[in-house]
């Protein structure tokens, strides 16, 4: 499979009950000379966990993809439209680097917005912390930050097809 194909599909990582993902993206894979241009501009480091999804993927849009945080119901499952990419100049719009250089985001230091949903929320992980914890921040609250998987390794492997 080419890694720069128009549709890509196949399972993130190590997800408990594999299903089929894909992202529409054009953009050829994040390299590792990206994650050390991006963690020289912003003082940050990409999460391990992130860099392996965009090594393969380097983000796109999701097609029927969403995270289900334990112990909720389906109601409160959050549909997930796409992850962001890491760009080869600052000023790529949806790259990982135009998220936090345009400073939209209320988000403390060392949180990294890596995908968005469809009601223009964003997920965020805490790119500091160990495990890397996954938030929801809600736009309509401030972006107030509300803890849906205590690592990234956990929000992965708790997505899934809606039902």
């Amino acid at each position: 499979m080419l890694a720069c194909a128009s549709k890509l599909s196949n399972a993130i990582c190590r997800m408990r009950d594999p299903i089929e993902l894909e992202f529409d993206s054009a953009l050829p894979p994040a390299r590792a000379e990206d994650f050390k241009r991006f963690a020289l501009q912003f003082g940050i480091a990409i999460p391990e966990e992130l860099q392996r999804i965009l090594q393969r993927f380097n983000g796109g849009t999701l097609d029927l993809c969403d995270f289900l945080p334990a112990g909720r119901d389906d109601d409160d499952s959050i549909d997930i439209v796409a992850f962001f990419h890491i760009g080869r100049s600052p000023n790529e719009e949806m790259s990982l680097q135009w998220m936090l250089a345009r400073g939209g985001l209320l988000l403390p230091r060392g949180f990294l917005p890596f995908a968005y949903t469809s009601c223009g929320d964003h997920l965020v992980v805490d790119a500091i912390a160990s495990p890397h914890a996954v938030y929801f921040s809600d736009h309509e609250d401030g972006d107030r930050l509300t803890p849906i998987a205590s690592s990234f390794d956990g929000f992965i492997d708790g997505l899934r097809r809606p039902n």
